[in-house]
């Protein structure tokens, strides 16, 4: 007879009463729809040629002691004595509901313990392609150190959740393939609101989506129907929100918009009307604003808790009211704003567009020296451009090509704009002049291009605040959908898709990357409903109109994977010089912008904790080549994922270490840091709307006009006139409020709520170091926002020091800090 031993278990599943009902899982065990758990051993039987396999186990869902959020389960496996050591587990369910498998910890005979990260929804197997469910140990391997005994199993785990392009996907199912943006628009409800395809063309080129397969649409095959709301569509059972997560993600917008709502039952018989004054705008807030406006007192920092009545006062009027209207605060803001991503250094005079002049006249800027030497404090425009310190925020390109469009569709005034900022010998960043262009009559006529700068006589320079409130209503609509969506959220979904339809779970940079795309993925799917979708929340409220999403493809043709790392991303906007004494590896030309600065330290923590654990695995360039998962997973990103930018020449070849090092440590930091500084300060700076409008209803009247006139007479009232309605103002605050919160779930910079996700001790000291780089990195920046009153960019004339970037959020809600791991919120 042959020796038998006991391999005990103790089965980890979440405690979600919803899932685990005794009563349905009773039933199905009683009409032999169980759940059977079975080891695989790494050693190969010399018999069957095959894999060793346990005795199977029923695991019992209704059996089990409660130790907080989770249910532990124990079982026992028999093997005969010579199994050898376990490498993975066989989930095979037929019970019709499902269930969370948390983990599974197995103690050998030898006492010793293997554990197994699993962290996946368990259903029937017809929901797995007809297969069972394989988790491994956390112990990581490369493909090519994969025991014998396991590479099958490791293969068919990867098989079962890719798709090929076909059917409609179902709520259980664990499947990821690649899509166009065709479903943003339901023709069978409104063919008014057919958008253009996004994606598969250059004509409108975008990252792929994950495929849904819902039916499509009746008045054009092409589109699919579009999901009517929220949590309608299919997402791939583990990206979902957790239960937790789910509820506070629907209270947090349900509480935002409430806002809104009631707001506008109480202006409903005004609610498309202007404010009245600033004093009716404040009238909005909760009664929380702090009358000191003596720039001496920080924003308070903390979380805020209003009633349901009111919204809570946005950090950029909470201490000082009247600070926003600065041009100090103009400037310090494209440094330290929610979109310090787009000012570039100003190399070529006058600035000229790519645009063409057949089309659109000449490319020439009408801003000239005789604009703005009166302000560079005695140097001429090329000493100051020698000495790198004139600035431009340049989104003329971007929106020439569609605004008579938006002009003829749309109830909004929008401009192309180009804006010129100086770097006076206070080190403060100044705006001397904006242009504001809108087409000509006719295809071929010269653009009507109108020179703004600011009249320093004056107390309060009226006009120029109207041209610089045209500016930030682009440069708003500009971070919301560009900076924010594509350059986080779209661009980083089909790298999650090809992560694990290559990546098996015991690959070391699977493991890596897994906390960098927590949420992401069902975050996308509420995006596609609510805010992208046609008469959504960007068209309905933002300068873009109905064509702002087709904006935003033409800026997907600029975008780069090779340039959204931070130094690459700095040098390429030319506020950046490399310097090979940095740790960063470049200096900055404004020493005081704080979101580079900060974003530099934590770029420096984040690409050495890459080194560290990248050169655990590869040890040589030979090995990334050898890496057939790796190389399969590049090229679907590139080739597929990216598809529009395929055969682009920037991409890199993944065939060296460095390669891999540099492509880890962007995608880090886009879904971490740079994701944390276009969301979580939206309602600091975009809950007022003045400071962040947007949209605008009114041009600025023509000097001499009669409408210029009556604008000079009574300037405030037209500036009223000009911004969003009630209604749209209320529901822009909504949209920024519902996105800043941080939620009890979030995991931040060096936290993983596994703290068994590797048995590589190596890979966790390096981790450890990596979390002392953060805190390190947290010290530094502290000490900026202490010294803020010797920093003109760190607080400003609204002292509301820039936090964004600081690691730890302090706390949920909105707390102006956090840098969470992944694209979460």
């Amino acid at each position: 007879m042959k020796e038998k031993a006991v391999i005990k278990a103790s089965v980890r599943v979440l405690n979600d009463e919803s899932t685990l009902s005794g009563y349905s899982h009773s039933i199905n065990r009683l009409l032999g729809y169980d759940v059977k758990l079975r080891l695989v051993s790494l050693e190969i039987d010399s018999a069957t040629e095959s894999s060793r396999l346990s005795e199977e186990v029923i695991l019992s869902l209704t059996n089990g002691t409660k130790e907080g959020p989770d249910l532990v389960i124990s079982i026992s496996f028999n093997v005969y004595h010579y199994f050898g050591e376990p490498g993975a587990l066989i989930v095979h369910s037929k019970d019709s509901g499902e269930f969370f498998l948390k983990s599974v910890t197995l103690t050998l005979p030898d006492t010793s313990t293997r554990y197994f990260p699993c962290h996946s929804w368990i259903n029937h197997v017809q929901y797995n392609k007809g297969r069972p469910r394989y988790f491994f140990t956390n112990k990581l391997r490369l493909p090519h150190d994969t025991p014998l005994a396991l590479r099958k199993i490791r293969e068919e785990e990867l098989l079962c959740v890719r798709g090929d392009g076909t059917g409609e996907r179902k709520f259980a199912e664990r499947i990821y393939d690649y899509t166009v943006y065709n479903d943003l628009c339901d023709l069978d409800v409104d063919i008014d609101r057919k958008r253009p395809i996004m994606g598969g063309s250059w004509d409108n080129p975008c990252p792929r989506r994950i495929w849904t397969g819902r039916k499509l649409t009746n008045a054009d095959s092409a589109y699919e129907t579009h999901m009517n709301s929220y949590n309608s569509t299919y997402i791939p059972r583990d990206e979902r929100f957790s239960p937790l997560k789910k509820s506070r993600f629907y209270i947090t917008g349900f509480k935002s918009f409430s806002h809104s709502i009631i707001s506008d039952i109480m202006r409903l018989w005004r609610n498309s009307k202007s404010f009245a004054d600033f004093n009716e705008i404040h009238s909005l807030y909760a009664n929380q604003l702090r009358t000191d406006s003596d720039g001496k007192s920080p924003m308070p920092p903390g979380p805020i808790e209003v009633p349901y009545i009111t919204f809570p006062h946005p950090g950029v009027v909470r201490v000082n009211k009247v600070g926003w209207k600065t041009d100090e605060e103009f400037g310090r803001q494209r440094l330290a704003g929610s979109n310090p991503h787009t000012i570039e250094l100003l190399r070529v005079f006058p600035p000229e567009s790519k645009l063409d002049e057949n089309v659109y006249g000449s490319s020439k800027s009408a801003i000239s020296a005789h604009h703005l030497e009166p302000y560079l404090e005695g140097y001429s425009v090329e000493e100051a451009m020698e000495r790198k310190l004139l600035f431009i925020v340049d989104y003329y390109d971007m929106y020439m090509p569609y605004l008579r469009r938006i002009h003829a569709t749309d109830k909004r005034a929008t401009y192309a704009s180009r804006t010129i900022l100086y770097l006076s010998k206070k080190k403060s960043l100044l705006p001397i002049a904006i242009e504001l262009a809108v087409p000509g009559p006719h295809e071929g006529a010269e653009a009507k291009k109108r020179v703004f700068t600011p009249d320093r006589t004056k107390d309060f320079d009226w006009v120029w605040h109207c041209a610089k409130a045209h500016v930030l209503t682009v440069d708003t609509t500009y971070q919301l959908s560009v900076c924010h969506w594509l350059r986080t959220h779209a661009s980083m979904e089909p790298i999650i898709m090809s992560t694990r339809r290559h990546l098996s779970k015991m690959h070391p940079i699977h493991a890596f990357l897994d906390p960098h795309f927590k949420d992401t993925v069902n975050l996308n799917a509420e995006g596609r409903t609510a805010l992208i979708s046609a008469e959504g929340r960007i068209e309905k409220n933002f300068a873009g109109g109905r064509y702002q999403m087709q904006i935003v493809c033409q800026e997907y043709k600029k975008w780069k994977f090779s340039e959204q790392s931070l130094p690459n991303d700095l040098l390429r906007r030319g506020v950046a010089v490399k310097d090979p004494s940095t740790k960063s590896g470049v200096r900055l030309l404004i020493e005081d912008y704080p979101y580079a600065a900060d974003g530099l330290e934590l770029w420096v923590a984040i690409r050495q904790w890459v080194d560290d654990y990248v050169s655990l695995y590869y040890k040589d360039d030979q090995t990334v080549l050898d890496d057939k998962e790796l190389q399969n997973w590049w090229w679907e990103i590139r080739t597929i994922g990216h598809g529009d930018h395929a055969g682009a020449e920037w991409w890199s070849e993944m065939n060296k270490v460095e390669d891999v090092k540099e492509a880890l440590s962007t995608i880090i930091w886009v879904t971490s840091c740079f994701h944390a500084s276009v969301n979580f300060g939206n309602y600091a700076y975009g809950g007022y709307v003045p400071n962040s409008p947007g949209m605008l209803r009114l041009f600025i009247p023509e000097e001499g006009s009669p409408e210029y006139k009556k604008m000079i007479e009574n300037p405030e009232r037209f500036y009223m006139d000009m911004l969003p309605s009630q209604g749209v103002a209320t529901i822009t605050m909504a949209t920024f409020e519902s996105l800043a919160h941080h939620l009890e779930e979030e995991e931040y910079l060096g936290q993983r709520s596994d703290p068994q996700w590797t048995s590589d001790g190596r890979a966790l000291a390096a981790l450890e170091m990596f979390r002392s780089n953060i805190a390190a990195a947290e010290a530094v920046i502290e000490a900026r926002i202490t010294a803020y009153s010797h920093l003109p960019h760190r607080a400003g004339p609204v002292v509301m020091p820039y936090t964004l970037l600081t690691p730890s959020s302090g706390g949920v809600g909105m707390t102006f800090r956090g840098v969470p791991n992944s694209i979460s919120m």
